[in-house]
């Protein structure tokens, strides 16, 4: 036993040395580059430390060399893109600084960039920061207060430059629905971020879903589509390798989704947060939508109408399914949450639902790992078929009536509360 013991011992100091000695530390040309831009940037230098391990640089584990820069505080308003050429694998360029940036000069020096994030002073800066950056993937202009007379020439310039560009984030930027146009030329766009812009209609979302057919994940969370059929609009039966798609806080009440929709065969995760939906119209479009979804969060709706558990059978694949602080959630919302077998996690805490909690086929539910029913107003026993939820680890049921004794399986969870 003690010879073994000795064995793994050596093993695992081997491991570290072999480690240590594949992570290279920051190389002595990066180092340099860097140091010299420490009284502009005010990169935190340390003259004994590695320079891999300071605040906003990241390396190449493998070789030492600098692959990703995020500066701040900076006293520059022009920024020379030839300070950063010694960074031969720079890749990652981060520069969010405090002095909005008005404009950038020698481009040439970055041709391996692929993420650039900035905060500039006026939009028309973006052109001279980007020109030249061809090999671009990732392009973040969140919360730069651009309105949509500034952005929109811009933007139709740079999706001719930008032929590789796969995310852009506009977040936060005070626009309108008609900055969408501008956007269909960024066919290879598979990324795009557009919470926060204030939307307000489906004005041109039909054509820029109909021009953008490789997008992935879109982000249309914390606008305002209160008057209009934003489910209709996108043309999901388009967006056919969408596989997240944010809705969150748009005052939305009617999400209408039609038929056909069910070719969005890669939609993985939706999210409706805050929102005002209709039950009965939910319920529609949740048989049109594709099986394919495994995460659904719906949290902080204040529903229209009934809901039950029952309405989301048809999403065979679902495996979160979020409802905490609903309001207009029933108590018979449960009794058929056995048909939701593939479910992982269920949330509805924080929903006022009061009355005993439904028998129900919860031993059915043999993939449920989380059940929170915290902060409700459920009393009574706890169903005796909860002890049969045998993959069930965390279970909060908090400030809620229950009365009796736990089932000895559920006493033995990670944490029932």
């Amino acid at each position: 036993m003690k010879r073994k013991m000795k064995i793994v011992r050596l093993s695992f100091l081997l491991f570290l040395l072999l480690q240590a000695i594949s992570s290279q530390s920051c190389s002595k040309q990066d180092r340099l580059a860097l140091s010299a831009l420490t009284s502009r940037f005010q990169i935190p230098f340390s003259s004994d430390s590695d320079c891999c391990e300071w605040e906003g640089v990241k390396c190449n584990s493998s070789t030492g060399r600098v692959t990703e820069l995020s500066l701040r505080n900076s006293v520059e308003q022009y920024i020379n893109y030839s300070d950063f050429s010694v960074f031969k694998d720079l890749k990652h360029l981060h520069l969010s600084l405090d002095n909005n940036i008005v404009g950038c000069v020698g481009n040439e020096g970055l041709p391996s960039l692929e993420v650039l994030e900035l905060k500039l002073d006026n939009a028309a800066s973006i052109l001279s920061c980007v020109d030249g950056l061809s090999n671009l993937k990732s392009l973040y202009l969140s919360y730069n207060s651009f309105n949509t007379s500034s952005l929109h020439h811009v933007l139709e310039t740079l999706s001719s430059k930008l032929s590789n560009l796969e995310v852009l984030d506009i977040s936060g930027n005070t626009l309108t629905n008609d900055i969408l146009p501008s956007l269909e030329g960024f066919t290879s766009l598979k990324e795009l971020h557009l919470s926060q812009t204030e939307l307000d209609s489906d004005l041109h979302i039909e054509g820029l879903c109909s021009k953008l057919s490789n997008l992935e994940v879109l982000d249309l969370s914390q606008n305002n589509f209160k008057d209009c059929d934003i489910g209709s609009a996108l043309r999901l039966s388009i967006l056919t390798n969408l596989t997240n798609l944010a809705l969150s806080y748009n005052n939305i009440h009617n999400f209408v989704v039609r038929e056909g929709s069910k070719s969005l065969s890669r939609l993985e995760e939706l999210t409706l947060d805050g929102n005002m939906i209709d039950g009965n119209k939910l319920r529609d479009s949740l048989r049109a939508l594709s099986s394919s979804i495994r995460v659904l969060s719906m949290s902080g709706n204040t529903f229209k109408g009934t809901i039950v558990a029952g309405d989301f059978k048809d999403l065979s694949n679902l495996q979160n399914l979020r409802l905490d602080g609903s309001r207009n959630m029933e108590n018979k919302f449960l009794k058929r949450i056995g048909e939701l077998t593939s479910l992982k996690l269920l949330s509805v805490a924080y929903s006022d639902i009061n009355g005993t909690l439904p028998q129900a086929d919860w031993f059915k539910l043999k993939n449920l790992e989380e059940l929170d029913l915290s902060y409700n107003k459920f009393d009574g026993p706890l169903p005796s078929s909860f002890g049969n939820m045998t993959s069930l680890r965390i279970l909060e049921l908090s400030q809620n009536l229950f009365t009796g004794q736990f089932d000895s399986n559920i006493a033995s969870l990670t944490s029932p509360s």
